[in-house]
């Protein structure tokens, strides 16, 4: 029984995280859709447990006011993990995996490849589902002033579309690629035509 109650602290702690007002993307929406893309190169993975505990708590911290979110959410994971007895070696990878969704280099290892793919899935999704998510991300980041905004985000969409390739997993590659660059080109235009 105790076990079970430990699942649901976890999980009323992921969905308050995740639930909050402000999280206009960030939310549980955003998990579930990287689920699903993460049962598309769940195979890849040689121990994919940890890839989803990884994805469920990879932005369960996210103040955008913050430059720690994912230090902060990959300690939490941490918190949790070694509560519910994990090894320290799976926590490590954990805390690896979390950190990767920093995005600031292309991953290397398979593990880091897949959770920044999926990650990075809403970039290649169809035109209304990308404005959604463009739309989101300015109402989460809405106090933060135009101008600051427009030039902030032309830059993390500029780094993406600087990189030989957004996509590190041969089958995201393959389904997203094009088309997120077409949509972070589109993006770009727009964030400077408005200046």
């Amino acid at each position: 029984m105790a076990a079970r109650t430990d699942v649901d602290a976890a999980y009323a702690l992921i969905e308050r995280a995740y639930g909050a007002t402000q999280r206009n993307y960030h939310n549980l929406e955003h998990i579930a859709s990287c689920l699903d893309d993460f049962a598309l190169v769940r195979h890849l993975a040689e121990k994919p447990e940890r890839v989803e505990f990884a994805l469920w708590y990879h932005d369960v911290v996210y103040d955008v006011t913050r430059h720690d979110n994912e230090a902060q959410s990959a300690a939490l994971a941490g918190e949790v993990g070694a509560a519910a007895g994990l090894t320290e070696d799976c926590l490590q990878e954990i805390v690896e995996l979390i950190m990767a969704t920093k995005h600031d280099a292309p991953p290397s290892a398979v593990p880091q490849q897949i959770i920044v793919d999926v990650d990075l899935a809403i970039l290649g999704k169809p035109v209304p589902e990308y404005d959604r998510y463009e739309a989101n991300i300015r109402r989460e980041y809405a106090a933060v002033p135009e101008a600051d905004y427009r030039a902030g985000r032309t830059a993390i969409l500029r780094r993406f579309l600087d990189r030989p390739a957004i996509y590190s997993t041969p089958l995201l590659f393959d389904r997203y690629e094009q088309q997120a660059r077409t949509n972070l080109q589109r993006a770009v235009a727009a964030l400077q035509s408005e200046k």
